[in-house]
């Protein structure tokens, strides 16, 4: 299952990042063999032997226990209310000559949810079926925190080759895509769409950083240490130059609001427990670190870097970008309101734009962008409707709910990932990251693994009594450092 679940992630980030449709099928398939690797995992334990768990399992490894959670229920109501749209869609624009005026005509059941077209319905299940899998074999598949550990390893040295490719296109100045499929504007790596690429890059930064922090801290007595810390330096390098070479602002400030949080986090916790040569060593390696990345970005692509956040920030661009901002908010809101229920189906808002846009703002149409709202909220809410939106959001706050629980600070792990998914959700008021199929996996599967981190940190001693869940918690994350977990 871990096998499968790597390949699942290592393909949707190198094909495309799974926006094409010639690439998408293989999506499915995989999904559906993890969720039957899963299920088998489950049987096998139940009724063939008896799992041993270890001190950081959570023993929910049943198939009742998967069909008691809470997220299993969701994932088939939603996934269901997806395949209702795909199936009910299929209207087509005529033009009413008694009113003068054009419309959709009616989905084939005009009580059911549906979509505008088929094709663009499907693509939704290709998004969100593999984020509720992965997210089901990892709260009931991994059987301890040594295996959701080597799923994020797994990705960060795939976003590691990734990012080095990308570097590598870059710097031969490449003008197609895989030097295959030719791209007008600019691209990073495997990303067609330079925003998405930033995105990606940041969330991997984030986990890259807690791993590498974790191994620092707690894992002193693990095979190739020395071997690990330095490769996971290097990744960590590599995705923070992969944000500068997408050439996005937003990431790029995130990302060194990332670096500026592990220099904080660095110095309050890794300092207390190392001895001065470790810290004068901690201290020159971070200055090499941000030496390094200043003379990459400099040597190659200062300008472009420095106009493209210079340009973000001249008063003209943040007026014009408010202006498109606003008048899609208020476009997909009225929308909404029309369709308050089931929405208009996955990709309907370009359909129903030209209905409800104002005619002064008919112009902004033909700017590059303005087929989606750049928030990915309001969009998911006029295409899902009130029903479908409710349970995507009722599900990430299955998710989140372990890491409100237990302390975010007690373990870089789980710190870094949650900060690198809550970016995520403050980039997506303004832009659309979640319209893609590699941010959404990835962004699903360290939410996950954190919360599940978390809870079974936590569980890996019993709380005595009298004591805080914080003060357990930060025992255990101690009791780790000592038995090397």
């Amino acid at each position: 299952m871990l096998f499968f679940l790597s390949l699942l992630i290592v393909y949707i980030s190198w094909m495309r990042s799974g926006n094409s449709h010639g690439y998408q099928p293989p999506i499915i398939w995989l999904s559906v063999i993890c969720l039957v690797c899963l299920v088998w995992k489950l049987i096998v334990a139940r009724f063939f032997r008896k799992e041993r768990q270890s001190a950081g399992a959570v023993v929910r490894h049943t198939p009742v226990n998967l069909l008691k959670d809470p997220l299993f229920a969701i994932a088939v109501l939603f996934i269901s209310y997806l395949a209702l749209q795909w199936y009910n869609a299929g209207r087509f624009l005529y033009f009413d000559p008694a009113r003068s005026l054009w419309h959709f005509s009616e989905p084939i059941n005009p009580y059911l949810p549906s979509a505008v077209s088929a094709k663009e319905a499907w693509e939704m299940l290709v998004w969100f079926v593999p984020c509720f899998v992965i997210s089901l074999c990892i709260r009931h598949g991994l059987a301890s925190r040594s295996g959701i550990r080597n799923l994020l390893m797994l990705l960060v040295v795939n976003s590691g080759l990734l990012g080095l490719f990308g570097l590598i296109q870059f710097f031969s100045d490449a003008k197609e895509v895989f030097w295959v499929w030719p791209q007008s504007t600019h691209f990073f790596a495997s990303f067609s769409y330079q925003n998405h690429s930033g995105e990606f890059f940041l969330l991997m930064l984030c986990l890259s950083v807690g791993l590498l922090f974790r191994l620092l801290l707690f894992d002193k007595a693990a095979r190739f240490r020395k071997l690990w810390i330095v490769i996971l330096s290097l990744i960590c390098l590599v995705d923070l130059l992969s944000v500068h070479f997408s050439l996005v602002a937003a990431s790029t400030l995130f990302a060194w609001a990332v670096v500026a949080v592990a220099i904080v986090f660095a110095g309050v916790i890794i300092f207390k427990r190392f001895p001065r040569v470790m810290r004068l060593n901690l201290l020159v390696s971070v200055f090499i670190f941000a030496s390094l990345v200043f003379c990459a970005m400099s040597g190659s692509a200062r300008e472009k870097v420095f106009k493209e956040i210079g340009d973000k920030a001249s008063r003209e661009c943040l007026i014009n970008d408010f202006d498109i901002r606003w008048w899609q908010d208020v476009t997909a809101y009225d929308m909404w309101k029309d369709h308050p229920w089931f929405g208009v189906g996955g990709w309907g808002y370009r359909h129903f734009l030209g209905f409800y846009m104002p005619q002064k703002a008919w112009i902004l149409v033909k700017e590059t962008g303005c087929a989606n709202v750049h928030n990915d909220f309001m969009q998911f809410l006029v295409e899902f409707g009130a029903l479908g939106f409710g349970l995507l959001l009722f599900a990430v706050v299955i998710l989140f709910w372990p890491v409100f629980r237990y302390p975010l600070w007690g373990h870089p792990l789980i710190l870094f990932p949650v900060l690198g998914v809550l970016m995520t959700c403050l980039h997506c008021l303004i832009d659309l990251p979640f319209r893609n199929t590699a941010i959404l996996v990835v962004w699903t599967t360290m939410l996950t693994a954190a919360g599940e981190y978390a809870r079974r940190t936590f569980a890996a001693r019993k709380r005595p009594a009298g004591r805080s869940k914080s003060k357990c918690f930060v025992e255990a994350t101690k009791h780790d450092a000592r038995s090397g977990r």
